[in-house]
């Protein structure tokens, strides 16, 4: 604590004025953290498609507790870091990983909670889905980051889909 100088000017019934210098503490003020829960990722579906001349296989999910992170999180962040080529990212990142920690997808420009009400990844039928996956939002802001449980990843690790 740093303490702070102020003078105090002292009179006693008719006596001349005594100058009295008196030092204070200041007191450090805490930095307000957020308590936000960690994120409820629930697995919503699968669906199979053609784009591009190729097969894939989506995975949907919901974050059930989106509405409980700030609409701060998902307002345009232009004085961070940009992601690719988007220079007004969001201010919060959200990012998919499967239970081993391989990043399969990422959000960087989400400008409402409601986008993660259905949201997921693709990845192209014949390759191996992901047994189990879990999302972090990272608030590039203050650094903080919440992780949710794990959910269905659509695969068993090893397995193939056809």
């Amino acid at each position: 604590m740093k303490p702070s100088t102020f003078a105090l000017l002292l009179t006693t019934f008719g006596a001349p004025a005594v100058a009295q210098t008196l030092t204070a503490p200041r007191l450090a003020v805490p930095a307000v953290t957020l308590a936000l829960p960690n994120p409820v990722l629930v697995h919503v579906g699968q669906e199979q498609y053609q784009a591009n001349g190729k097969s894939w296989v989506r995975q949907t999910y919901r974050i059930t507790n989106r509405d409980m992170y700030p609409a701060a999180f998902w307002t345009a962040a232009p004085t961070l870091p940009a992601c690719g080529g988007n220079a007004s990212a969001s201010r919060a990142w959200v990012d998919i990983f499967t239970a081993s920690g391989q990043r399969l997808y990422g959000y960087c420009a989400a400008t409402s909670a409601a986008e993660f009400n259905l949201f997921g990844f693709q990845i192209e039928q014949g390759r191996p889905l992901p047994a189990q996956v879990y999302v972090v939002i990272t608030d590039r802001q203050t650094g903080r980051r919440w992780q949710s449980n794990l959910s269905d990843g659509g695969g068993a690790g090893s397995v193939v889909i056809h």
